[in-house]
């Protein structure tokens, strides 16, 4: 039986980040990003493939080496032909859904240029759509084309939210295993990948399998797939791996999911154990949780949306966030460089992030109306809310506590996309 904390955990959809793609594009307005509007040549994976494949695939080799080094027991060793390969065979040696499909599409920046020709967001991925005030606007890509590089890596970081980890759990041949936490179907099937709680208290430890997860296991092969296509020439799928790899850590900058239950504290747990009617606080505690997950990801996502198409200090302060502060990840007080380790990007960001976690919870249940924060009666997903009428409601000093702790979380959610540029060479390739 699941405990409690896994429980939360396989109660939310894993999502992080509404609109990964705007959080991606405001980090690569930083100073020390020069090449976002440098053209590179849109390409399709079968075109990288019949290439360089051979590339990709020691690049592969190579992560399954450091899986065995790292002692991991959840997978089972693939292999992508070095020539000769195709679509069907990456996506397996990657051990991602079968699937997935790599459409040649951009997302369109609200109010912004497009490059390509409009189409429906589901063309791009079944779980891509618009939500009530939040956007979702795509068009295609012709292969041979010229686009911004920028708008390939913001464009792809959304993309690991497409598909690509959704309901893995009977491929028994990818080996990942017993699902540690989340439910075998649904959104919450791929909480795994995307959440990564290496700082729960000891007692967390001891009644869960919440470090179980395998988010160092993603950034690691996609910093690796990117680093070789970069150094085939392939930039459009450097870029594109890159913004995978980024996709994951932008996932652990954002609190919830680097830790499992930020209200709780020892009278908490105390509580719990000796309660008699522990399914009761186990419902509780998930929905205010998942409720609170909610709205700051409303909060952000339709903030930074707006930050394009409005003219005000909130959305401005908000954006700012993201496209200042360090350049990259600090780690065991120095910043991570080109030779960082998907593992260090993990401790970097996984250790603030819970510590953060109680204070942007608390934040959050102040600054929002309690019918929507405190009251295990209200399912916010249920509910259909409409985040501008909830943001109307939201005092100017509690908006503005509120904006001073989502920025500790997109400062590092900023530095976490710059320091996987960083680690796959971008710079070198396309600035100019």
């Amino acid at each position: 039986m699941l405990s409690l904390l896994a429980m939360v955990a396989a109660s939310h959809p894993a999502y992080a980040w509404g609109h990964h793609y705007l959080v991606s594009h405001r980090a690569l307005e930083h100073e020390g990003i020069t090449w976002a509007d440098t053209p590179v040549v849109v390409e399709s994976v079968d075109s990288l493939l019949a290439a360089d494949s051979a590339a990709l695939s020691e690049a592969i080799d190579a992560h399954y080496a450091w899986l065995l080094a790292r002692g991991s027991d959840r997978f089972h060793r693939q292999v992508l032909p070095r020539e000769g390969a195709t679509r069907a065979d990456l996506i397996r040696a990657c051990r991602l859904h079968p699937g997935v499909h790599l459409p040649l599409v951009l997302r369109v920046l609200p109010g912004g240029e497009r490059h390509g020709f409009p189409v429906a967001p589901e063309a791009a991925s079944p779980y891509l759509h618009a939500v009530g005030p939040l956007l979702a606007d795509v068009e295609v890509t012709r292969e041979g084309s010229m686009v911004p590089a920028g708008a390939v890596f913001a464009t792809f970081t959304d993309e690991p939210d497409w598909g690509f980890d959704h309901e893995l759990w009977g491929y028994t041949e990818y080996g990942y295993g017993p699902q540690p936490f989340g439910k075998p179907r649904g959104e919450s099937s791929k909480a795994p990948f995307h959440m990564q709680f290496d700082h729960e208290n000891l007692l967390t430890r001891a009644l869960t399998d919440l470090d179980e997860a395998m988010v160092p296991e993603r950034i690691d092969l996609f910093l690796r797939l990117s680093e070789a296509a970069f150094s085939t020439d392939h930039d459009y799928w450097g870029l594109r791996f890159a913004a995978w790899a980024a996709h994951y850590a932008e996932d652990l900058a954002q609190p919830y999911h680097s830790r499992a239950v930020p209200s709780a504290r020892l009278p908490w747990y105390l509580h719990y154990m000796v309660s008699g009617d522990k399914e009761t606080i186990e419902a509780e505690t998930t929905q205010l949780s998942a409720n609170r997950h909610f709205l700051y990801e409303d909060f952000v996502a339709y903030g930074l949306q707006q930050s394009y198409v409005e003219d005000t200090a909130a959305v401005a302060t908000l954006a700012s966030f993201l496209r200042t502060g360090p350049a990259t990840l600090n780690y065991r007080g120095s910043p991570l460089g080109p030779d960082a380790t998907a593992q260090q990007i993990v401790d970097a960001l996984t250790g603030p992030a819970a510590r953060h976690a109680p204070i942007i919870d608390e934040t959050l249940r102040t600054s929002f109306p309690p019918s929507m924060t405190e009251d295990p009666q209200f399912d916010y997903e249920q509910a259909q809310v409409d985040i501008r009428q909830v943001l109307a409601q939201v005092s100017p000093t509690a908006q503005e506590a509120l904006l001073a702790e989502t920025g500790k979380d997109f400062a590092q959610a900023g530095a976490a996309a710059r320091t996987v540029l960083v680690v796959v060479g971008a710079e070198a390739r396309l600035a100019d």
